[in-house]
C-alpha cells in the first residue's frame, strides 16, 4: 500500500480484517547534523518512538559500536548499531558517523503512526534528505504488496 494510505485512521482497522500480520518502516537519512554519538539521548529518542505507538521497551538495548579504524573508516560502518525489543516488535538503528547516515527500520504488530515517527526522528537527526518506505508484513499472503 501507498504511504498515504497508511497513515489513515481507517488502515489499522483494514489490516485487522484482513490478517496482515504488520508493518515496517524503512528510513534512511543523509547528512545528518543531529548529534549521532550520544546514546543517551538516542535512548530518549526510542522511548518518544515507543509513546508515539503506544508500546514500550522489553529490556535494554542491544548497543554495539565500531571504533574509527582503518578497517571501519573505508567501509564507512564507524558508529553504532543498536536494536531495541519493544512490546510489538522491534526497532534497529545503523548510525555511521562518516557519512553522517543513518538507516533505521521500525516493524511493529500495533499502530505505525509513520508522520508522527518521522516527524520526532527528522528533528532528532536533522538530515538534509532523506527517504522511506513502508512494508505491509503477512506471511500468508502470496504476493507481496
Amino acid at each position: 500500500f501507498p504511504s498515504r494510505y497508511q497513515s489513515h485512521p481507517l488502515f489499522s482497522l483494514y489490516t485487522l480484517i484482513m490478517g496482515v500480520f504488520g508493518r515496517e518502516l524503512f528510513i534512511d537519512l543523509d547528512d545528518c547534523n543531529g548529534d549521532l554519538t550520544n546514546i543517551n539521548d538516542i535512548n530518549k529518542l526510542i522511548d518518544d518512538i515507543c509513546l508515539i505507538g503506544g508500546m514500550s521497551r522489553k529490556g535494554k538495548p542491544l548497543i554495539e559500536y565500531f571504533p574509527d579504524n582503518d578497517y571501519n573508516h573505508s567501509l564507512d560502518i564507524t558508529g553504532y548499531s543498536i536494536c531495541q525489543i519493544i512490546s510489538l516488535s522491534n526497532i534497529t538503528f545503523h548510525i555511521n558517523e562518516i557519512s553522517k547516515t543513518v538507516y533505521i527500520n521500525y516493524f511493529t504488530c500495533g499502530d505505525l503512526k509513520v508522520d508522527e515517527t518521522l516527524e520526532v526522528i527528522r528533528n532528532f537527526f536533522k538530515p538534509k534528505k532523506d527517504k522511506f518506505m513502508i512494508v505491509t508484513r503477512d506471511a500468508k499472503t502470496i504476493n507481496f504488496l
